[in-house]
């Protein structure tokens, strides 16, 4: 959370920009999307992870419910 923070901006000025700034400079938002936050992000890290491990056989199925 504090990574995302912008803490030169003045937060009685532009609150919103004291408080994300830095995050949407490190994350634009894609050209494909009308927005793009926190769970967007995470969204799209784990279909990559998910995608990879199913490429690569490393998803285990317990049978053992």
């Amino acid at each position: 959370l504090l990574m995302a923070m912008n803490r030169s901006a003045d937060p009685c000025e532009n609150f919103f920009e004291y408080a994300c700034g830095q995050w949407n400079r490190d994350h634009p938002i894609p050209d494909d999307m009308f927005a793009y936050g926190t769970f967007a992000f995470v969204r799209e890290i784990v279909r990559q992870q998910m995608r990879g491990e199913w490429m690569f056989g490393t998803i285990r199925i317990s049978r053992n419910h």
